[in-house]
Parts: C-alpha cells; sequence; structure tokens
C-alpha cells in the first residue's frame, strides 16, 4: 500500500491512499472519505488552474468524485502515487 499527504489549496489538508483494489481520499476537514474501485477510476489531469496549481478529477467513470488543486510542490510526490494507480487498474480493465 501506498500514500501521499499533501495540502489542497481548496480542501486543506487531504491523504490520498491507494490499496490493491481502491483508491481513497481522506479529507481532514470534513469527515468524508472518496473511496474509488480501481476498476472504476476515472483520473482527469485537468492541468494547471489560473494561479498555477495543479487540478486532477478522481471519480468513477462517468459519477462523483472529487477534484484535488495541488500547489507544484505536492503534484510532484501526488502524480506518481496516481500513475501508480493507473498502472494497477490494467488488470481489472480486462475480463
Amino acid at each position: 500500500m501506498s500514500w501521499v499527504e499533501i495540502d489542497d489549496v481548496g480542501l486543506g489538508r487531504v491523504v490520498v491512499e491507494l490499496q490493491p483494489t481502491v483508491l481513497e481520499v481522506f479529507q481532514a476537514r470534513v469527515q468524508q472519505t472518496t473511496r474509488l474501485h480501481l476498476r472504476m477510476l476515472a483520473i482527469e489531469h485537468r492541468g494547471p488552474n489560473d494561479q498555477g496549481h495543479q487540478q486532477v478529477h478522481l471519480a468513477n467513470h462517468g459519477g462523483a468524485g472529487v477534484t484535488l488543486t495541488v500547489p507544484e510542490v505536492h503534484w510532484v510526490r501526488l502524480w506518481p502515487l496516481l500513475e501508480q494507480a493507473r498502472a494497477q487498474q490494467y488488470p481489472f480493465q480486462q475480463y
């Protein structure tokens, strides 16, 4: 299992954890966890916003999720974890 703790511009302290079949996003400010099975996970990198912070939307395909807005200092740790999640998705996309 892997995880990264970041400071999100809008959400505050966030922990993104990759488990064998699930990606979870924990938010410190609210008692809310976004839990996405790798089989249903869509990672949409939206690029930098007008302040230069990287944005990525993590959701179920066509469904609800969470958008992270991350300063570059945290992005360099978050993006490799998301790439790892993408790599782990492959076995779940085949029957």
